[in-house]
């Protein structure tokens, strides 16, 4: 009994340094983000971090890694509503403006990666982050990018993601139009011509 209590205590504790950690780089960006803030925002030691996680970037790549399994957890359950039935890429990318909507800070933690990706060049996130989504990706693209690679694959979502945080984060001043109308109308002006261009380029 006490060594279970024990376990669910240094669960919460990390827990709470991963979340802490996320909401810190949501907000001031990866380059920011020292353990002693951390530490304050989690109400942790800096050396039971360090005992948890090594150093900051062992920490980070948790924290990236916890954001983009929260996506795809949030892209795979959502992705069977009725609401995107109808399996377009348009209806892909509805999905990332409602990730960007309810999980504000796991979604920045993401949008900040995809702006610096070499932050963690000692880890391929990009492949990682293909393989997460691959299987959304084919549930919704009916052969669009089913033949693609990985390159292009990384770079089709990576623009798509930017776009959705910049539409959610617009959302509230942006339009007078109900939520879906205005979705489809920023995404047919703005998102479907300059993804069309991107899988055009010559990407190996």
């Amino acid at each position: 009994m006490i060594a279970r209590t024990a376990q669910r205590q240094t669960s919460k504790s990390k827990e709470q340094i991963v979340d802490s950690a996320i909401r810190l780089i949501s907000k001031y960006g990866f380059e920011q983000l020292t353990l002693d803030q951390v530490g304050v925002a989690a109400n942790a030691k800096r050396y039971a971090i360090v005992a948890k996680y090594g150093n900051l970037g062992n920490l980070m790549q948790v924290c990236l890694q916890a954001s983009l399994d929260s996506l795809a957890l949030f892209m795979s359950l959502r992705s069977y509503r009725n609401d995107y039935r109808e399996h377009k890429t348009e209806d892909f990318w509805a999905l990332l403006v409602a990730f960007n909507t309810h999980n504000a800070d796991k979604a920045s933690v993401i949008c900040r990666y995809l702006k610096s990706p070499s932050i963690f060049q000692a880890q391929d996130f990009r492949t990682e982050l293909v393989k997460l989504l691959n299987p959304i990706y084919d549930h919704f693209e009916q052969g669009l990018l089913q033949n693609s690679n990985v390159h292009i694959r990384f770079i089709s979502f990576k623009y798509l993601y930017q776009s959705a945080c910049a539409y959610a984060e617009s959302r509230s001043s942006a339009s007078t139009l109900s939520h879906t109308a205005s979705l489809s109308v920023y995404y047919n002006n703005k998102v479907a011509p300059e993804l069309e261009r991107i899988l055009r380029l010559p990407i190996n």
